[in-house]
């Protein structure tokens, strides 16, 4: 683990796609982003498939990521143990490696470089390697998923992770779905034609493939009839054809009724399964990266969390990372501040940080972002997220300047 000693202002970063930057220009790019006053960039090295729409764009509007690609060049011999997953580099890295240009270019202005890196969410190795993504109830296969139970799943993250700190010079790892992810994916033309609340996404999200089922027994349930609860559960709920989504259902409900559905036992011993395999997958990255850089996780402290912030104890994974963002772009300001001053009290040690979204719909007035990041900003977050560059229209990019202003006390 890296010492950290938090600084008095919020470091403010931009998440930001290479190919943005590579487009514009790299010059021309971060130029323009010292420009908004922010202290860096958090650049997307490994990510997922997309359709993204840039409205200033210099080259293309519309782009069709590539599925499930890194954009650097990484050391193939480091990602034995991780066989058969192998990374595949972006067209992108044909004439040059975009992290170490973007990264040389950045620090040239003083800018630092986070490399924002998505694990488990990729959908190229997970239909090559079936048997190494998440299994619902059902037996059916989430594609875009790798379940990381899967001991080649963790070698894969821990050799990715080590690549990056090894070879390019990052003021940290960002870590997105370090977890599992579950039935909500956002990718697909989903046809869907009943209603299905949190309780029974969660349910459609548990993972029984062959790896999940050995940590359960291994916590003393017997997986077999978890997977015929789950399963009957959910084949009552599509025969009443669904129910009325509630309006905010409580963790501690769904929790209860977990428990009647698996026995507390069972759900108990499945959970710490769960929770079991993502600190494991912490645990891999940080013997692999060593003391070469800080990394930080997206995670949240509710084990009923999947996707791309991982639901596990902030206390256990505090022993792996240097930071934990905290990210709920919705919820009201005051109530995300103090969830902040929370975690900052009970992991002194940790950098606790969150993230803003500048994007419709959620971001729809100005004046309400700049309030939300000075009240974020005076819970003492350390570390503030802006979302996205490259998505960003140009009047939104300016938000980012009156944004920076009020995280740090200077909007008038």
């Amino acid at each position: 683990m890296i010492s950290i000693e938090k600084a008095d202002d919020v470091d403010i970063a931009l998440w930001t796609y290479p190919w943005d930057v590579l487009d514009e220009g790299i010059d021309a790019a971060l130029d323009g982003i010292v420009a908004l006053g922010v202290d860096g960039i958090s650049l997307a090295v490994a990510y997922h498939a997309a359709r993204t729409l840039s409205p200033r764009g210099p080259r293309r509007r519309i782009r069709f990521l590539e599925d499930g690609v890194v954009y650097f060049r990484p050391g193939q011999a480091r990602f034995a143990a991780a066989m058969p997953l192998m990374p595949q580099s972006s067209e992108l890295c044909r004439e040059r490696d975009p992290l170490e240009a973007i990264g040389a270019a950045a620090r040239e202005r003083g800018l630092a470089l986070h490399a924002w890196t998505v694990l488990t969410h990729n959908s190229r190795l997970g239909r090559r390697h079936v048997d190494l993504t998440v299994q619902n109830a059902f037996g059916d296969r989430y594609t875009y998923a790798l379940c990381p139970a899967q001991p080649a799943v963790r070698a894969y993250a821990a050799a990715l992770c080590a690549d990056l700190a090894q070879r390019y010079s990052l003021a940290s790892i960002e870590l997105e779905s370090v977890g599992y992810l579950g039935f909500d994916h956002e990718s697909h033309h989903d046809k869907i034609g009943i209603s299905i609340d949190r309780l029974h996404r969660i349910c459609l999200s548990l993972c029984f493939c062959p790896a999940c089922r050995e940590r359960i027994s291994r916590e003393g349930a017997d997986p077999e009839a978890l997977d015929y609860a789950v399963r009957s559960e959910l084949e009552a709920y599509f025969a009443r054809d669904g129910g009325e989504e509630a309006e905010e259902e409580q963790e501690q409900e769904i929790w209860a009724r977990l428990g009647e559905i698996l026995g507390e036992a069972g759900r108990d011993a499945l959970f710490r399964a769960r929770q079991g395999v993502i600190l494991e997958m912490l645990q891999a990255i940080r013997e692999a990266v060593g003391d070469a850089t800080k990394l930080t996780v997206m995670a949240a402290d509710s084990p009923l969390i999947s996707g791309a912030v991982a639901g596990v104890s902030l206390e256990e994974a505090a022993r792996w990372v240097e930071g934990i963002l905290l990210l709920d772009y919705t919820a009201p300001a005051e109530r995300l501040a103090s969830v902040i001053r929370r975690w900052r009290e009970r992991l002194p040690g940790i950098e606790i940080g969150t993230g803003m979204t500048l994007l419709w719909p959620i971001a729809t007035d100005v004046s309400v972002l700049i309030r939300r990041a000075a009240t974020l900003a005076a819970a003492g977050t350390d570390m503030l997220r802006l979302y996205n560059y490259g998505l960003m229209s140009r009047p939104r990019l300016e938000w980012v300047k009156r944004i920076v202003e009020a995280a740090r006390g200077e909007e008038t």
